[in-house]
């Protein structure tokens, strides 16, 4: 599981990957139930951006098949070494990035200045170059990085775990297809 290297990694650079985190089968049943979870939304819960680029609904986190992703032990060790504090969830949301979308601004999620908070990104989806994965600036989240975005291309079923305070944003989709992930946040309780 190794919480330390990655905690290490999100410390120095901002963010860190575990690639294939969840295996094919559990990738698939996670993927149905967002299906039907999307099927079944409040329209309230949708939001689609302005420009048309992206879809988010906001998820019930105790939907069956879908609370695993914000309680996932590896997730949960992690967000509690970087933020040392007792984890409450922010946020909880479906994000589709459409084809065709154009990059995102790079920006961060939380007051400059703000205690620690961890974010996430379950892969639905490959994240690729094509289609509009997230990018980060390395260092960013402490003010002294001079180094270009770097692209946090993903297999499905993989975890982005990432600071809050890091620069990212998604790139553009140049795909013909959609490109889905579950995203949330941590807050100290």
């Amino acid at each position: 599981m190794q919480p330390d290297r990655f905690a290490a990694a999100i410390a120095r650079d901002g963010f860190a990957i575990a690639e294939r985190h969840m295996d094919h089968r559990a990738l698939e049943r996670v993927r149905r139930q967002h299906a039907d979870y999307l099927a079944i939304a409040d329209r309230s819960d949708i939001r689609t951006s302005r420009s048309g680029d992206d879809t988010r609904v906001h998820l019930d986190h105790n939907f069956p098949g879908l609370e695993q992703l914000h309680t996932d032990p590896l997730l949960r060790a992690v967000a509690t070494q970087v933020m040392h504090a007792r984890l409450a969830l922010h946020y909880f949301l479906s994000r589709t990035l459409h084809p065709g979308a154009s990059p995102q601004a790079l920006h961060i999620d939380c007051d400059p200045g703000a205690p620690a908070m961890l974010g996430f990104i379950w892969t639905l989806d490959d994240f690729t170059a094509e289609n509009g994965a997230t990018q980060f600036v390395p260092g960013s989240h402490r003010g002294t990085s001079a180094h270009a975005a770097t692209l946090a291309a993903a297999p499905a079923g993989s975890l982005i775990m990432y600071d809050r305070s890091v620069l990212h944003g998604y790139t553009a989709n140049t795909s013909k297809a959609d490109r889905r992930s579950i995203q949330g946040g941590f807050d100290p309780a």
